[in-house]
Parts: structure tokens; C-alpha cells; sequence
């Protein structure tokens, strides 16, 4: 018999937390570890992200081991790919150095100065504050992650001027894990 019978309370589709929703900040920043924990100041505010939101993508791979006959009798875990994607949709100083590398983008006298010097080989932690369905919330903590790709930069009159970053989770050592994902739960209370 299941644990639980199926409710419609634990169904809900995934929206950003009003007044910000997606932060980044140097790997080794403290993390949080609840739902509700305010976020140190190292965080930064990465603005809107586009409708599309936050992809979260798992890939691995596994091989089948035969014996001398070709019938299999064991398989061995391979590779394992974990990687988010977002649209980051607001051009400031703080998102375009997530993008570039913090030592690339200035902001002085009135003016944001890029470098693009090549692919950001900078390690971030982040944090995604979602809300789901009756104001539960969920955060997202991602310890340890690399930029994988930008996407393309279009200018025109019907898109929005961004970028889609896409980033390497890592297993991060100290905490072994990709993710960490705190939710507020619609089974148990808090003491």
C-alpha cells in the first residue's frame, strides 16, 4: 500500500519568487540550507529569466558488460552530465559578469564595460527561489557549477536582448552533491 494516498496538493506547476528568483555568487560562499534562509550578501541578483524558466537537465550513461557467450552479466555506471539552462533577460552589470567573468564587465561613471575575453572559467554556487502552487516554496541550491555555453546575442525588435546560459553542475566535494532542493512539505509541519 502507498505511503500516502495521491493528493492535488503536490501537484503544481513552478514560478519564480516575486522580487527575485535566481542568485549566483563565488564558489565557497556559505549556502543555505533551508527554504526560507535569507541569503548572504555575497549573492547576487541575476534579474528575469524568460518564460521558459530554468531547464534541469540529467545525463548518464551506463555499459553493459557480456560475458564470452554476449549475454549480459553486469553493467557499469558511466558518465554522468548534469547541466541547467536559463535566459537571463536583464542587461546589468551583475548578470553580463556572470556571463563574462567578473574581471570583464566595469560599471563606472555611467557606463557598463564588457571584455569578452572567451568562455567565464569562473566556479559559481546558485541559488533558484521557485514558488509552487498555494505559496509553497522551493529553492534550488546548485554548490558548485561552471558556465558550458552562451547562446547566441540577437538584437531585434520582437526578442529579448539576452543570452541563454547554460551551465555545468559538478559534484561538489564538500557536499556531495549537484543539487540540493528544499520544498515545503504538504505531509509534515515544522516544529
Amino acid at each position: 500500500m502507498a505511503s500516502t494516498k495521491n493528493s492535488t496538493a503536490n501537484v503544481s506547476v513552478g514560478k519564480g519568487a516575486a522580487g527575485g528568483y535566481a542568485f549566483y555568487a563565488p564558489y565557497g560562499t556559505e549556502l543555505p540550507t533551508t527554504q526560507d534562509e535569507e541569503l548572504g550578501t555575497a549573492f547576487l541578483n541575476l534579474g528575469f529569466i524568460n518564460e521558459d524558466g530554468v531547464t534541469f537537465t540529467d545525463d548518464s550513461s551506463s555499459e553493459t558488460i557480456p560475458d564470452m557467450n554476449g549475454d549480459a552479466i553486469a553493467t557499469q555506471q558511466g558518465a554522468i552530465t548534469k547541466t541547467l539552462a536559463f535566459f537571463v533577460a536583464e542587461v546589468k552589470a551583475d548578470t553580463l559578469k556572470f556571463q563574462y567573468g567578473s574581471t570583464n564587465v566595469t560599471d563606472a561613471t555611467g557606463t557598463v564595460t564588457v571584455h569578452d575575453k572567451g568562455p567565464n572559467a569562473e566556479t559559481y554556487s546558485l541559488v533558484f527561489d521557485f514558488r509552487l502552487k498555494d505559496g509553497r516554496k522551493e529553492r534550488c541550491v546548485v554548490p558548485q557549477c561552471t558556465q558550458a555555453e552562451l547562446g547566441e546575442l540577437v538584437y531585434n525588435y520582437q526578442t529579448l536582448v539576452g543570452r541563454t546560459v547554460t551551465m555545468n553542475a559538478l559534484l561538489d566535494s564538500t557536499l556531495g552533491d549537484y543539487y540540493v532542493r528544499y520544498i515545503d512539505s504538504t505531509e509534515t509541519s515544522a516544529d
